[in-house]
Protein backbone atom coordinates (compact mmCIF):
# COMPACT_ATOMS: atom_id res chain seq x y z
CA UNK A 1 0.00 0.00 0.00
CA UNK A 2 1.37 3.42 -0.84
CA UNK A 3 0.75 4.92 2.60
CA UNK A 4 2.94 2.29 4.26
CA UNK A 5 5.78 2.44 1.80
CA UNK A 6 9.15 2.13 3.56
CA UNK A 7 11.50 5.05 3.16
CA UNK A 8 8.83 7.56 2.18
CA UNK A 9 8.91 10.90 3.95
CA UNK A 10 5.84 13.01 4.63
CA UNK A 11 5.39 16.17 2.63
CA UNK A 12 6.48 19.33 4.45
CA UNK A 13 3.72 21.47 5.93
CA UNK A 14 2.89 24.62 3.98
CA UNK A 15 4.31 27.86 5.37
CA UNK A 16 1.82 30.04 7.28
CA UNK A 17 0.51 32.97 5.30
CA UNK A 18 1.77 36.32 6.44
CA UNK A 19 -0.25 39.51 6.33
CA UNK A 20 0.45 41.84 3.43
CA UNK A 21 2.27 45.03 4.35
CA UNK A 22 -0.86 47.08 3.64
CA UNK A 23 -2.83 45.27 6.39
CA UNK A 24 -1.40 45.93 9.86
CA UNK A 25 -2.14 43.47 12.64
CA UNK A 26 -5.18 44.29 14.72
CA UNK A 27 -4.18 45.19 18.26
CA UNK A 28 -6.25 45.82 21.33
CA UNK A 29 -6.78 49.46 22.28
CA UNK A 30 -4.23 50.55 24.84
CA UNK A 31 -5.26 53.95 26.11
CA UNK A 32 -7.83 54.33 28.87
CA UNK A 33 -9.94 56.51 26.55
CA UNK A 34 -10.04 53.80 23.87
CA UNK A 35 -10.77 51.13 26.46
CA UNK A 36 -13.63 53.26 27.84
CA UNK A 37 -15.09 53.52 24.35
CA UNK A 38 -15.07 49.72 24.03
CA UNK A 39 -16.58 49.32 27.50
CA UNK A 40 -19.35 51.86 26.76
CA UNK A 41 -20.19 50.08 23.52
CA UNK A 42 -20.46 46.80 25.45
CA UNK A 43 -22.72 48.36 28.09
CA UNK A 44 -24.95 49.91 25.42
CA UNK A 45 -25.28 46.53 23.72
CA UNK A 46 -26.21 44.87 27.02
CA UNK A 47 -29.38 47.02 27.27
CA UNK A 48 -31.22 46.03 30.48
CA UNK A 49 -28.79 43.25 31.43
CA UNK A 50 -26.11 45.65 32.66
CA UNK A 51 -24.19 44.74 35.81
CA UNK A 52 -25.90 45.86 39.00
CA UNK A 53 -22.85 45.67 41.28
CA UNK A 54 -19.42 47.24 41.02
CA UNK A 55 -17.68 43.86 41.23
CA UNK A 56 -19.78 42.55 38.34
CA UNK A 57 -18.95 45.64 36.28
CA UNK A 58 -15.24 44.97 36.84
CA UNK A 59 -15.55 41.36 35.71
CA UNK A 60 -17.69 42.32 32.69
CA UNK A 61 -15.15 44.89 31.53
CA UNK A 62 -12.31 42.42 32.18
CA UNK A 63 -14.06 39.80 30.03
CA UNK A 64 -14.70 42.26 27.20
CA UNK A 65 -11.26 43.88 27.14
CA UNK A 66 -9.29 40.68 27.61
CA UNK A 67 -8.14 38.44 30.41
CA UNK A 68 -4.51 39.51 29.95
CA UNK A 69 -5.33 43.14 30.77
CA UNK A 70 -4.05 44.08 34.25
CA UNK A 71 -6.66 44.50 36.98
CA UNK A 72 -5.37 48.03 37.62
CA UNK A 73 -6.24 49.04 34.05
CA UNK A 74 -9.77 47.67 34.47
CA UNK A 75 -10.12 49.71 37.66
CA UNK A 76 -8.93 52.82 35.78
CA UNK A 77 -11.57 52.22 33.09
CA UNK A 78 -14.30 51.83 35.73
CA UNK A 79 -13.23 54.97 37.55
CA UNK A 80 -13.09 56.86 34.24
CA UNK A 81 -16.66 55.76 33.45
CA UNK A 82 -17.70 57.08 36.86
CA UNK A 83 -15.78 60.33 36.36
CA UNK A 84 -17.57 60.87 33.02
CA UNK A 85 -20.92 60.32 34.71
CA UNK A 86 -21.79 57.22 32.68
CA UNK A 87 -21.91 55.05 35.80
CA UNK A 88 -22.98 56.18 39.25
CA UNK A 89 -22.30 54.09 42.34
CA UNK A 90 -24.47 54.09 45.43
CA UNK A 91 -22.61 51.77 47.76
CA UNK A 92 -22.11 48.61 45.74
CA UNK A 93 -25.17 49.20 43.52
CA UNK A 94 -24.81 50.93 40.15
CA UNK A 95 -26.97 53.28 38.10
CA UNK A 96 -26.25 54.01 34.44
CA UNK A 97 -26.54 57.19 32.39
CA UNK A 98 -25.79 55.42 29.12
CA UNK A 99 -28.21 55.63 26.19
CA UNK A 100 -29.85 52.40 25.08
CA UNK A 101 -29.27 51.01 21.62
CA UNK A 102 -32.30 51.38 19.37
Amino acid sequence: MPCFRAGSTPAPAPAPKSLPASQPEVTAPSTVDALCTVAIAQLVAMKRARPAKLSTLHSTIQAKLGKDLPRSTVEKVCSELMRRGMVKASGQRLAYAIPTQE
